[in-house]
């Protein structure tokens, strides 16, 4: 159970990185009347605020920053920063804590700068220190209060889920300096918690988040590939029209249609987020690392190279190769020419009848699969099957 207890409203701000690149309007006529003279870096922080608002006392306003790693820069994300150390660092004792999550860690200098900018006004804060929490996307967290001694003293917080005070990073520190330690953590209990046992940790534990994260995602997408196109879903089917499979040319009665869904930028960094928590799993449950990401069909194609701009690239040397074709006679070819080879994982959203799965594996058998990734719920009405089943693009999961 979080420590927060599901006080927590989560936010994608990467609405804020997206906007910029966005086109502008031709004209100022084009532009509605009820929202004339509002940039989309104003709205957003307005519906922030709106949010943030609707907190209870400790409760998380959590700042979802995923799938617009290339796009932030120092003028996109100093305002960002800004906000929120304001409001964490000017909101009263035992107030609501505001959380930077899934902070693009290529884009850590351009954060840690605005961050420095933005506390400036804040420095003449000799003895009273607001803390704030960000989480990068590859699980590391920063404590910022303003003061490099307090820093040091809390950082074991971010990576340590419980400790005692006196396992705190104290040293060099006399009497005086332990009691205002002491002190910062009792005055900004919107951000720690302190157990029954008299341990200290942070109320918004990176891995309770990410369950919760986890856990409302796949409520969402389940609901989507339930609801109907015509309702903003994905699912088609239910009467008497039946849909051609554009990888095998199969007629089925269920379609579920991708494109206009993955148009949205929110609903492709929720998406990859999750695809990219599965392959860490993965990884970890194998001890390997995964050499090439597999994807044939349309809409799977484009997600897994998001997928790679977004994470695994930022492995460098290191990051899985793509391997993205439109057929899998042209997939074959492409593994021909490049001397496929090593761990691979299969992203489909074609999985229900298996026959794509087994076409791949005959195409690339030099590969060892470690996983076949299916976008879609396969559950038929009568037997509720697992999205995940037991089986890679060959014989097995190893």
């Amino acid at each position: 159970m979080p420590r927060y207890r599901g006080r927590e409203e989560i936010v994608w701000a990467g609405e804020l990185a997206r906007e910029a690149y966005a086109p502008s309007l031709p004209n100022e006529e084009a532009q509605p009347p009820l929202i004339e003279n509002v940039s989309p870096e104003t709205a957003l922080f307005r519906k922030l605020q709106q949010e943030h608002s609707k907190l209870l006392d400790r409760g998380v306003l959590v700042l979802n920053l995923s799938g617009a790693r290339e796009l932030w820069t120092k003028k996109f994300a100093a305002p960002l920063c800004h906000f929120f150390l304001h409001l964490n660092y000017t909101g009263p004792t035992a107030s609501s804590a505001v959380v930077l999550w899934n902070v693009p860690i290529g884009a850590s200098k351009v954060f840690e700068q605005g961050i420095e900018l933005a506390r400036r006004p804040y420095m003449q804060l000799q003895e009273l220190h607001r803390v704030a929490l960000l989480i990068y996307d590859d699980g590391t967290a920063r404590l910022v209060c303003g003061s490099p001694e307090m820093e040091r003293a809390l950082a074991r917080l971010t990576y340590v889920e419980r400790l005692r005070f006196d396992e705190l990073e104290l040293g060099g520190f006399d009497d005086e300096q332990r009691r205002k330690l002491h002190r910062l953590i009792n005055e900004n209990t919107h951000l720690f918690h302190r157990f029954a046992t008299g341990e200290i940790g942070l109320l918004a534990w990176r891995d309770d988040l990410r369950g919760r994260v986890w856990k409302r995602d796949m409520g969402w997408l389940e609901k989507l590939l339930e609801t109907d196109v015509a309702d903003h879903g994905v699912h088609q089917g239910g009467g008497k029209a039946f849909f051609r499979l554009p990888s095998s040319g199969l007629l089925v009665k269920t379609f579920y249609s991708f494109g206009r869904f993955l148009c949205n930028q929110e609903n492709c960094a929720r998406i990859g987020w999750m695809l990219y928590q599965l392959i860490l799993e993965i990884e970890k449950e194998k001890d390997i690392k995964i050499q090439w990401l597999v994807a044939v069909t349309r809409s799977s194609s484009p997600l897994a190279q998001r997928l790679l701009d977004n994470y695994l690239n930022s492995r460098g040397p290191t990051a899985p190769q793509p391997l993205f074709a439109s057929t899998v006679e042209d997939l074959e070819r492409q593994s021909d020419e490049k001397g496929v080879s090593g761990a691979a994982i299969f992203l489909t959203d074609v999985f229900s009848t298996g026959k794509m799965s087994m076409r791949v594996g005959r195409a690339l058998r030099s590969v060892k699969w470690f996983g076949t990734i299916a976008v879609l719920d396969t559950r038929s009405d009568t037997h509720r099957r697992s999205v995940l089943e037991n089986a890679g693009p060959a014989q097995g999961i190893n």
